[in-house]
């Protein structure tokens, strides 16, 4: 039973690396697809920072099961990310008067300010507190994807 279990181990451990790998691989060719597009409209734009979203949440999850180093002096802010610099500038404008948009600010702000306590947290080696502030990163960022959604609804 105990090789068995060993054995589940294993092969979780290595099944988890590959799905690493691959997502890594994944990024890259996502980062070079978006740099060779030389202007997007505003509704790329929101589905981008929607995948963003989704995309630190999970770098924060593989940070807490070892695969990834996540310094949170290096987590940007709300301001910093595709997403901050499109509702900071000027491709936002037509939608500033929506209600959905006034909502945006507050869950974003907290996505990047969970994620850089849960890097700090994993750092010192709370690992109980990083998932907990993960968990709560994943609630904020639904949000954020959610209005997002709802702004591309009104584009």
């Amino acid at each position: 039973m105990s090789e068995s279990a060993n054995t589940t181990e294993r092969v979780a451990n290595q099944t988890g690396e590959g799905v690493y790998a691959i997502s890594q691989q994944l990024g890259e060719i996502r980062s070079c697809q978006i740099q060779s597009v030389p202007a997007i409209t505003t509704k790329q734009a929101l589905e981008l920072s929607k995948t963003d979203h989704l995309l630190w949440t999970w770098r924060i999850y593989n940070m807490l099961l070892g695969y990834e180093h996540v310094d949170p002096s290096a987590v940007g802010n709300h301001h910093d990310c595709r997403l901050g610099k499109w509702y900071d500038g000027p491709e936002a404008v037509g939608l500033r008067e929506n209600s959905a948009f006034s909502k945006l600010a507050s869950p974003h702000q907290r996505v990047h300010e969970l994620a850089r306590q849960a890097a700090l947290a994993y750092s010192q080696g709370n690992l109980n507190e990083a998932g907990n502030l993960l968990d709560q990163m994943s609630q904020a960022s639904q949000e954020v994807v959610g209005i997002l959604e709802e702004l591309i609804q009104i584009l």
